[in-house]
């Protein structure tokens, strides 16, 4: 009975890492997907659809940009949160904000 309940708990845990596992590869794929799990932590809303296309040009656009968008948008917060999220994928990336 003992050795049962080791091995289902054994079980649990493999997949409880395998779906973090998942997350995480889910979370460093996708910026868009990082977004939305820093929005939620800041206890923001779901970002929105202009903000949503200002993390896929952040993400897919050329090596050097520049983002632009009326006041209030979140450029900002959405800038530092891809910072963030290049760091997240390679600690030794240098980034250069102006």
């Amino acid at each position: 009975m003992a050795n049962q309940l080791q091995n289902e708990s054994n079980q649990k845990r493999r997949h409880n890492r395998g779906a973090a596992d998942d997350t995480l590869s889910l979370l460093r794929s996708d910026f868009k997907y990082f977004l939305q799990a820093i929005w939620a932590q800041l206890d923001l809303p779901s970002p929105t659809r202009a903000q949503y296309a200002i993390a896929d040009y952040l993400q897919h656009g050329p090596k050097r940009l520049q983002v632009q968008a009326f006041r209030g948008v979140g450029k900002s917060w959405i800038t530092g949160a891809f910072v963030l999220w290049s760091l997240f994928n390679d600690l030794e990336k240098k980034v250069m904000i102006a």
